[in-house]
């Protein structure tokens, strides 16, 4: 298949063929994110949500500045695991269930993405729903009870609405895109660069189908636009309060220094520290990374100006997203000075950057370079994911991959002692241990205290530090257990 040929996209009317081992890899990677749900101990941000957002109305968040003192509260993820807890109660499967189902989701997406844009092509199928999907960092936030797997979720979703309005000029499919993406939002506000983006991208196109292609009218695209603009306006009544607040905040301050540390942090991220060339890791796979992304949007850009078909506006439309949210990020940094996306707020750029990529490799399949090369970055992405599976730790929030075994272990090692017991923390492991007593009716212990100072006069009768605290305690504590570079102490003269 080339750009530069006829390239047929079957109709809704027929489902393409999918190859049922991808159905089965699906099923498996479900059941790996679900057991990584089961499994891991609850990390600081998700017990913030839980312990401060259980029980509180999330309809009153969007009236009320008492949600908001930080950028925790991640509106959708807090609603949806309200009803999850109320079903099921406060375990970490329950409280991450919203979150493995937006997988279930996303999983079922990108299978009718490469199915549809690729039929009978099971070898290119393949490869674009392993670029999709086999991504150990994006995987944690589905395993997870945040906003950010939800609203990449929602995300692709779109972009498969997105492409049937394309396709079928329905509508139905552009309003059903845009409610998607409102869901994004409210799962996660980074969002709202992606649904500046996709407006921004939904109108050039639009343009070029009047002016370029003259395939459609000015009616039928400004009815398309409704949907959008409406979500806009309901977005600015029911988030006007909550942005307010979040910026005198100084939340949206936070970020990389530039587009290159976006991109280079994220290479890092899912990279998952497998320093597979030891320190020239990074580096060496941020090179390969550019190498293959450039010409995947010079030609993306390009071909559109020889071909006009469905494949091709379909491609543009993804460059075009991800251009304009550069473009936006770029320009809040020059008038605003806020800073890049990065980290576990630029995880949409992965989706959008493989399709992006698999689009590329799509239109070029027919050379067998190209089908080595392809088969090659899915084959290592594939070895990658297995390598750097777990069920033990995510990478955003390392430190908290023991909490769970140090709090259940409280109750045997203070066993002998004078009840209620103080446990002392450093302050990141404080929301998940206090989850842990919350939950697990750990009555020995006292309320654990949030407190960004190590306190050395001896005044709790334990203490879970970092290893960088121990100096400041080792004079009033003995280490009991080392969680490997994280220290469960006991005081000298509890005894």
């Amino acid at each position: 298949m080339s750009y530069l040929q006829p390239m047929e996209i079957k109709g809704n009317r027929m489902r393409p063929a999918t190859p049922v081992y991808m159905y089965f890899t699906a099923l498996l990677l479900l059941i790996y994110v679900f057991m990584r749900a089961m499994n891991l101990s609850m990390t600081h941000d998700e017990a913030h949500t839980y312990l401060a957002f259980h029980d509180v109305s999330v309809w009153s968040c969007f009236w009320s500045s008492s949600c908001w003192e930080n950028a925790n509260n991640h509106l959708l993820n807090t609603l949806l695991m309200q009803g999850s807890v109320t079903l099921f109660g406060p375990s970490e499967w329950a409280i991450r269930l919203p979150n493995v189902m937006a997988y279930a989701l996303y999983l079922l997406v990108s299978v009718r993405l490469v199915s549809t844009l690729a039929p009978e092509k099971p070898g290119l199928q393949w490869v674009g729903f392993i670029l999709l999907n086999m991504n150990p960092y994006l995987l944690d936030f589905f395993s997870l009870a945040r906003g950010y797997g939800l609203s990449v979720s929602f995300m692709l979703t779109a972009i498969w609405f997105l492409f049937r309005w394309m396709r079928d000029d329905k509508v139905k499919d552009i309003g059903l895109a845009y409610g998607c993406l409102g869901l994004a939002v409210l799962s996660n506000f980074t969002a709202l660069n992606i649904l500046a983006s996709f407006m921004i991208a939904h109108g050039i196109i639009g343009l070029s189908l009047i002016y370029y292609e003259r395939s459609t009218t000015w009616k039928r695209i400004l009815k398309s636009a409704v949907p959008g603009v409406l979500l806009l306006v309901l977005l600015g009544i029911f988030l006007a309060l909550p942005i307010r607040e979040l910026r005198a905040q100084g939340e949206f301050l936070y970020g990389a220094p530039s587009l290159w540390d976006t991109l280079s942090i994220l290479v890092s991220d899912t990279l998952y520290s497998q320093h597979y060339l030891g320190n020239a890791t990074v580096n060496t796979a941020l090179i390969l990374f550019l190498i293959l992304l450039i010409p995947a949007i010079g030609f993306g850009l390009g071909i559109y100006f020889i071909r006009q078909e469905l494949g091709v506006r379909f491609y543009i439309s993804m460059v075009l997203i991800l251009l304009a949210s550069f473009g936006i990020m770029l320009v809040q940094h020059r008038l605003l000075g806020s800073q890049f996306l990065f980290n576990r707020k630029a995880l949409m750029y992965i989706p959008l950057l493989a399709l992006i990529l698999w689009l590329f490799i799509r239109g070029h399949w027919d050379g067998l370079w190209i089908r080595i090369g392809g088969s090659i970055v899915a084959g290592f992405m594939v070895y990658h994911e297995l390598r750097a599976a777990n069920l033990t730790s995510c990478r955003e929030w390392w430190y908290d991959a023991d909490t769970k075994s140090m709090m259940l272990s409280m109750q045997e090692i203070t066993k002998e002692d004078p009840k209620p017991v103080s446990l002392g923390l450093n302050w990141l492991f404080m929301p998940a241990s206090e989850y842990y007593r919350v939950t697990g009716q750990m009555d020995y212990l006292q309320p654990l205290v949030y407190d960004k100072e190590i306190q050395s006069d001896g005044r709790f009768d334990y203490y879970y530090i970092d290893a960088g605290d121990w100096p400041k305690l080792e004079a009033q504590y003995d280490k009991i257990v080392d969680y490997g570079g994280r220290y469960l102490l006991r005081k000298k003269t509890i005894h």
